[in-house]
């Protein structure tokens, strides 16, 4: 999964959503990488230059709360959805705070 091109995105690789960041890292709050902001809400296949919304709201939020909610909501909408709530359900849920501190006091 990657940023290089929106085929290599997660929507285009099988998900039917996607809700972080695509460069390798990020600031947990901040969410920049490199001087640019990075965290996207992508929601259904394909979802591209015409859809991937840039999540503005999430600034200054720390991530891990963020990707929580977002997994709560993505759970309780199938649960609850007649359509899909008697299938299964693959969520892949990575959060980056196991990863190297960010170096905020």
């Amino acid at each position: 999964l990657g940023m290089f091109q929106w085929q290599y995105t997660p929507t285009f690789r099988g998900f039917q959503s996607f809700y972080g960041y695509y460069s390798g890292g990020e600031d947990y709050y901040t969410h920049m990488n490199a001087g640019m902001y990075d965290f996207r809400n992508d929601v259904g296949v394909n979802c591209g230059a015409n859809c991937s919304q840039v999540e503005i709201e999430a600034y200054e939020s720390y991530s891990a709360p963020l990707f929580s909610q977002r997994a709560v909501e993505i759970i309780a909408n199938h649960a609850s959805n007649a359509d899909t709530r008697d299938e299964p359900l693959f969520l892949y849920l990575a959060y980056q705070s196991v990863h190297a501190s960010n170096n905020r006091s």
